[in-house]
């Protein structure tokens, strides 16, 4: 029985991104990994230390998700006051902390999923180049310091969890560092920080980046589907889902972004100069949206995974050379086909099986045209096969991962409980219509 802290550093949980606010949709991936690891560890409590909208989930959806009655929201977003001015703000970041030493709670671990950073996030704990106090943006203030300061005052292992190589980054003002980070392909991470509150020596950490399909979280609880001969029928022979680098990439491809790659040559190089009736769904700069008919701009997920249903193929490209991301994921669940990108994960991490693994232009194009679609068929069903395995749906290796690196012997066996399904022509199922 252990007391572990939980968060998504710099962001709320869950993100409106997706395009929902609530936690019953499924469209946020730490959402759907809090709700799978509080349910297949029912005798821990889980502590969400970051700003999020837990208690305003119905009792109803609230049963469902955490049958076990152990997540517990500990960040008071208003306790200082709804104004995000001043000295309110200001001690937002001691919340998560005050909640555990006014309810006598005594952590043991904490599971951290990374995410936009800024290199000093508490207000006056750390000094500028000048010497003057850090006196942090709101954002960080109120998004991300309430995290890092309940890691430093409990002085907790945790493991921290990453999708973004953006976000594969520590802070000066964060002294605890995680002995490990799981993400999306096997590096290091050299984190700079001071040595406590009270000693701003600053030393550098080095960290263990290991790849272990933290991607799965976008399939968590997934009621898998293999794919049939309706997928013959399907309208679209070949689409994308890719951002900008940034997301406001533009058509000067001088301009680059801190630890991303630019995308639009690759998408043009790839793409846009193969496949005239494609569709491009992502974000990007205004200018290159308006260079070409075929940018049909950002959609949320409960758009998107419909329309990908009437995809037969599309293209995964990292978003940094040698990444995996949970694109190919999304592409299985949704039966499309997920040729890779030479440069996408190039440690073949994946279980991806060689024939989406293609090397040139003249590849692709003849793998999609010069394969029968009843091998198209069978080598999604193969990869469906391999890759949405109840091993990755239910959880059971990234809880596994998490709590070795923790130090805690578990012996539990996962269960899926399906509670999402991608179904075509609809927004995929979430909660609120599995249980009518």
């Amino acid at each position: 029985m252990a007391n572990i802290l939980y968060a998504k550093v710099g962001l709320k949980l869950p993100k409106a991104m997706w395009g929902s606010d609530g936690f019953a949709e499924g469209y946020d991936d730490d959402v759907r990994f809090l709700i799978n690891v509080s349910y297949n560890n029912p005798d821990d409590t889980f502590y969400i230390i970051g700003n999020n909208s837990f208690d305003e989930i119905s009792p109803r959806d609230k049963d469902r998700l955490f049958p076990h009655n152990n997540v517990v929201d500990a960040f008071d977003f208003n306790k200082h006051g709804r104004l995000s001015v001043g000295e309110r703000v200001d001690q937002r970041y001691k919340i998560p902390m005050e909640y555990l030493n006014e309810n006598n709670i005594n952590v043991d671990y904490g599971i951290i999923a990374l995410g936009p950073i800024m290199d000093r996030n508490i207000p006056e704990k750390t000094k500028t180049k000048k010497g003057t106090l850090a006196k942090p943006l709101d954002k960080a203030k109120n998004f991300t310091a309430p995290v890092i300061h309940t890691l430093n005052e409990t002085g907790v292992k945790w493991v921290a969890l990453c999708d973004d190589p953006r976000c594969v980054r520590g802070a000066f003002d964060l002294f605890n560092n995680p002995p490990i980070v799981l993400s999306q392909i096997d590096t290091r991470m050299s984190s700079k920080h001071v040595t406590s509150y009270d000693d701003l020596t600053l030393i550098t950490s080095e960290i263990e980046v290991k790849y272990a399909h933290v991607e799965s979280t976008v399939v968590m609880d997934e009621k898998v589907n293999r794919v049939d001969d309706r997928w013959l029928d399907r309208i679209n022979n070949f689409s994308i889902a890719l951002n900008g680098g940034n997301n406001k990439e533009g058509l000067d491809q001088s301009k680059s972004y801190d630890k991303v790659d630019n995308r639009y040559g690759l998408l043009k190089e790839w793409v846009l100069d193969h496949f005239d009736d494609c569709g491009v769904f992502g974000k990007w700069g205004d200018d290159v949206i308006a260079s070409d008919k075929r940018f049909m701009g950002s959609v949320d997920r409960s758009v998107l995974y419909p329309m990908m249903c009437n995809w037969k193929h599309s293209l995964c490209i990292p978003i940094k050379k040698g990444w995996a991301t949970s694109k190919y994921l999304e592409c299985l669940k949704s039966g499309v086909s997920p040729f890779l990108h030479p440069s996408y994960d190039t440690e073949k991490n994946t279980k991806l099986q060689d024939f989406y693994r293609v090397d040139s232009t003249a590849d692709l194009m003849d793998r999609i045209e010069g394969t029968g679609e009843d091998q198209h068929i069978g080598e999604l069903n193969k990869a469906i096969d391999s890759c949405l395995t109840d091993e990755f749906t239910s959880g059971q290796y990234l809880n596994d991962e998490i709590y070795k690196h923790l130090g805690v012997e578990r012996n539990i066996t996962n269960v899926n409980r399906e509670l999402w399904e991608v179904q075509i022509g609809s927004s995929t199922r979430g909660l609120s219509d599995f249980f009518v």
